[in-house]
């Protein structure tokens, strides 16, 4: 679900033998264990927490070699068992006599400050091997910081704290490993990536892929706006752009070569649509389960919002699509080499109503785990509608290796999160930054959201969504609250642009991921990938000054901030590609992109403009083709 590229561009150790029956067993003991507390309630806190986190170290460890080239070796298989053993052993200790365990929160003996400093190494180690040295180098930097705040420059410095009070802090308490980010994703999101990987494992891909085929495949354009709306379904049930560029690249990004769009484009057409996986409700990516937390509300109002920016999301997206195709004179695939609309619901058609369970029940205001696990169970049983979808056993093990694999990154990295957010709470460097802020932008909102977007996609090409967003949400949220902005737009806000970093150059990974299907070169494929997301680069920046479009004001206030909206990213996507109605003009291009900068900043003074613009773009169009005729 998650944006990881863990499965993508990890060498796993291959999976077989021995290997293969300990890889199954504690697979199978992870889905027994969240299905159950999915079902029955979770056990208290921290043993929960501990629970997921030690199967998954563990997991990590096993088949995750500590370098590629070493996964093979076994000298080093053997040194990571021993590394997962010692995580076991670690899970003993906390649970032998866990309730004076508990109670020894600030005051741990010698043996507790061990195994919790062993536990961070672990941590440590482990997001290395998944997330890789950007990712690792923070935690390991912010570790150094709560020690050494003192010989840090004065507007950063602090007391520092001792190792001693470090280690008792982030292994002892659920403010550190075991905090908030960990706590979420061992409760809501592991549920939805076994949802999502059953759901796959069922064929859910491929009907996807064949619905966009048949409600877009004919139309202009017709190959890329499938791949646009194929990777809008698959964001229902996966959060990750590299997953999604694989998936449904794989079918796509041929499709689009041989209809006439080059290597480069269809790369990047590919990314720029799986990027907004994460967006898309209901199962948005791990970042959202985490805002739904950090401002207290049910996750179903984290969907509500952000609905129509996900929708404005792939509209500007396949806007830039349908303008490139006409200009190219692109047309659409002929309808008997399309699958049949009909047909392709009669097989899979079956598939959405799990979806349509968890949408139902988070609407009821049941937990997302209870969503989670009566989707599961719903799905499980509607497989067998159809012989093509019924679950079998090869099914179930490829869900079950897949959700694992997901897991892993996922995982890792709320606990690297975690130990950061610790940092944070022990050296009060939340305040000191927004102080640091404010007097750079001189108290300017508009220059306090470029610097926060900047520092989004500066930390999303290093780090995973879930690392950026926590910083940035950290960091910023409290800032832009106090200018008014609702924490629910200001906490979107980090996470939007924290997913944008994936086709965000030099380091875009899900371009990357796109050219290397497409055979094109990485660092092009990013740079157009960028430039088709440049309308959805003003979406964040619309609910902030107008939070019409996060459902929040009148119907009436609500309707037309979102019209307006959806009018200005057509006419940016239509400048910015440089046709329309017909190829446009340097200053027809110009005045559409004035017209989309009033349209989408909300005012009525503003709005006037804009359309005044777009008409005279629209008679200057229209003439010109009276007179050529």
């Amino acid at each position: 679900m998650e944006e990881s590229a863990l499965q993508a561009d990890l060498r796993f150790r291959q999976i077989r033998g021995w290997l293969k029956i300990i890889f199954f067993t504690l697979a199978g003991i992870l889905w027994v264990f969240h299905l159950y507390t999915s079902y029955s309630g979770t056990l208290e806190a921290y043993i929960h927490r501990s629970t997921h986190l030690t199967l998954l170290l563990m997991l990590v460890f096993i088949f995750v070699p500590m370098w590629r080239k070493g996964a093979s070796s076994k000298k080093l298989l053997a040194l990571d068992i021993s590394l997962a053993l010692i995580a076991a052993f670690i899970y003993v200790y906390q649970w032998h006599d866990k309730d004076d365990f508990l109670m020894r929160a600030g005051s741990a003996t010698p043996a507790d400050l061990t195994m919790g400093a062993i536990l961070i190494l672990l941590v440590i180690e482990a997001t290395r091997r998944t997330q890789g040295f950007a990712m690792t180098l923070i935690v390991v930097l912010f570790l150094l910081y709560t020690r050494y705040g003192p010989y840090f420059p004065e507007v950063l410095a602090h007391a520092g704290f001792s190792w001693t009070f470090i280690v008792d802090f982030q292994f002892m308490t659920l403010h550190g490993v075991y905090g908030i980010p960990l706590g979420v994703m061992s409760t809501f999101i592991i549920i939805f990536i076994m949802f999502g990987a059953l759901l796959e494992s069922t064929g859910a891909g491929a009907f996807f892929i064949d619905l966009a085929y048949g409600l877009f495949g004919h139309r202009v354009g017709g190959p890329a706006k499938a791949a646009v709306g194929a990777s809008a379904l698959m964001g229902t049930i996966s959060g990750s752009a590299v997953a999604n560029v694989v998936t449904t690249g794989a079918f796509t990004i041929p499709l689009m070569k041989r209809t006439g769009y080059s290597p480069t484009f269809a790369a990047a057409t590919e990314a720029a649509a799986s990027s907004g996986g994460q967006l898309m409700p209901p199962i948005m990516g791990a970042s959202a389960f985490l805002m739904a937390e950090f401002l207290g509300i049910p996750y179903i109002r984290v969907c509500l919002a952000a609905v129509f920016p996900a929708v404005l999301y792939f509209l500007s997206v396949g806007c830039m699509v349908h303008f490139e195709a006409l200009r190219l004179g692109i047309r659409g695939t002929s309808k008997d080499q399309l699958p049949r609309l009909g047909e392709t619901m009669k097989w899979g058609g079956h598939l959405l109503i799990p979806i349509g369970v968890i949408l139902y029940l988070m609407a009821r205001f049941y937990t997302p785990m209870m969503a989670g696990f009566w989707a599961i169970v719903t799905l499980v049983f509607l497989s067998f509608v159809r012989q093509r979808t019924a679950m079998d056993w090869g099914k179930l093990l490829r869900a079950l290796e897949s959700s694992v694999k997901s897991a892993m990154g996922v995982t890792i990295v709320c606990a690297a999160a975690g130990i950061i957010i610790g940092c944070f709470v022990q050296t009060g460097l939340s305040t000191k930054f927004s102080t640091l802020i404010l007097e750079i932008s001189a108290g300017k909102l508009w220059l306090i959201l470029i610097l926060a977007m900047l520092f989004s996609l500066v930390l999303g090409m290093g780090i995973p969504t879930v690392g950026a967003y926590v910083l940035v949400a950290i960091f910023v949220a409290p800032i832009l609250s106090q200018f008014g902005v609702s924490p629910i737009a200001a906490h979107l806000f980090a996470f939007y642009f924290a997913i944008i970093s994936a086709v965000t150059p030099p380091v875009a990974i899900a371009a990357y991921a796109g050219a290397g299907l497409a055979g094109s070169d990485p660092f092009p494929t990013g740079l157009m990938a960028f430039r088709l997301t440049i309308a959805g680069f003003l979406i964040p920046y619309v609910f902030i000054y107008g939070p019409a479009l996060l459902l929040q004001g009148n119907v009436q206030g609500i309707v037309w901030g979102i019209s307006t909206t959806f009018i200005g990213i057509v006419a940016l996507a239509a400048g910015v590609e440089g046709f329309f109605f017909r190829k446009t003009r340097t200053w027809e291009r110009i005045l559409l992109v004035i017209c989309a900068v009033f349209l989408i900043k909300p005012g009525l003074f503003t709005d006037l403009i804009g359309f005044a613009s777009l008409a005279v773009v629209i008679l200057a169009q229209k003439s010109r083709r009276s007179l050529e005729k």
